[in-house]
């Protein structure tokens, strides 16, 4: 391939010499000014485009379920601030903030596990 690159070359470098007459640079301007290399055809800027717009939809998707994350997490915040601090709760202040720690006897007994009239 380079071999038939250079036949094709060394000819048309010559008729561009002499055709020009010149020196250094203009000459070798001259004598390849008239090259043509052939460019591959775009088949993946399409391509490219649609990643780049489904990407762009993507990123606008999760930054609105960012935010709107973030306005569930400040009320959450908020009411976590306005709850009297931990070391001054008593069981029934935390069962009544967080209803889900509440004990629950009949699911979970105390020891013994037995019903008290049964002992």
């Amino acid at each position: 391939m380079v071999d038939e690159f250079q036949k094709k070359l060394v000819p048309l470098t010559l008729r561009r010499s002499l055709q020009c007459r010149l020196s250094g640079w203009k000459l070798w301007h001259c004598m390849f000014s008239a090259l043509k290399v052939p460019e591959p055809v775009d088949t993946q800027s399409a391509k490219i485009d649609a990643q780049e717009q489904e990407a762009a939809k993507n990123t606008a998707e999760y930054v609105q379920a960012s935010k709107a994350r973030i306005v569930q997490y400040e009320q959450h915040l908020q009411k976590l601030k306005s709850m009297i601090p931990f070391e001054q709760m008593t069981n029934e202040d935390m069962a009544e903030a967080f209803p889900e720690t509440k004990l629950d006897m009949e699911k979970n007994p105390f020891w013994p596990h037995r019903p008290i009239a049964d002992l």
